[in-house]
């Protein structure tokens, strides 16, 4: 009967044993990730602008086009370019403008459409944009962390980010820049995350521009422990010690 009372014991005490390291492991795994506040994908932005403002009388893309350099995005119709054609301030001969004061709006870079900031039948304003065009291949994702100063100091050492899509999808991701806003024990950090899987359209046309993601920093780990060891020295901050 002791000895069965002790086999009990060893088991209980193992199986308690077990448990408080499993927990250990799996707490201070959840202590090394760091999810973002907000996040999206986004592109270098190339707004098209017109040097001469007019009555927008035809438009030839529409949002989510591809275009090519030189490929023609609406025609704006300008009394000023007219006029400016007569008097000869104005060549026509690259086919961009007609003695009409016709001028047509091309791409100036290879990526996709994004907006069209004038339709047909409204007026352009010289300088302002008519349309934005994102370039192709410069896809990457910016996320807001919150940030403690334990973490803060692991930022720089960051291995690797983990980039979660709506439909769960996950992409790896580096941290390749990041600023600071500081706000008390807390700090606001903006991450520029690349990835080679930012593929324009891939996922089911999720990576796009504009679409939400959760970006999780894998912070840097010194030990199994080291979890355990920060809540301990932020209990101690916040108590004064």
């Amino acid at each position: 009967m002791l000895l069965t009372n002790q086999v009990r014991f060893a088991l209980g005490l193992a199986v308690v044993l077990l448990i408080g390291a499993l927990s250990t492991v799996v707490f201070n795994q959840r202590e090394h990730r760091l999810d973002s506040v907000t996040g999206s994908i986004q592109a270098v932005e190339h707004p098209v602008g017109t040097d001469y403002a007019g009555i927008v009388t035809t438009t030839y893309v529409a949002q989510g086009d591809e275009v090519s350099v030189g490929d023609p995005l609406m025609q704006i119709s300008s009394t000023t370019l007219e006029r400016d054609v007569a008097e000869g301030l104005v060549d026509v001969e690259d086919g961009l403008v007609s003695a009409e004061g016709d001028l047509t709006i091309v791409a100036s870079v290879d990526g996709i459409v994004t907006d069209i900031a004038v339709n047909a039948g409204s007026y352009a304003w010289q300088g302002s944009p008519v349309a934005t065009i994102s370039e192709e291949d410069t896809l990457y994702v910016t996320s807001d962390f919150q940030v403690n100063r334990l973490d803060f100091d692991r930022i720089p050492a960051v291995e690797s980010v983990d980039i979660t899509l709506p439909d769960d999808t996950i992409i790896t991701g580096t941290l390749e820049d990041f600023t600071v806003e500081q706000a008390g024990d807390y700090s606001t950090v903006t991450g520029i995350i690349s990835s080679n899987d930012l593929d324009w359209g891939s996922v089911n046309g999720l990576v796009a521009p504009g679409t939400p993601v959760l970006s999780t920093l894998n912070l840097e780990d010194s030990s199994i422990l080291a979890g355990v060891g920060d809540m301990l020295q932020q209990f101690v901050h916040r108590i004064g010690l």
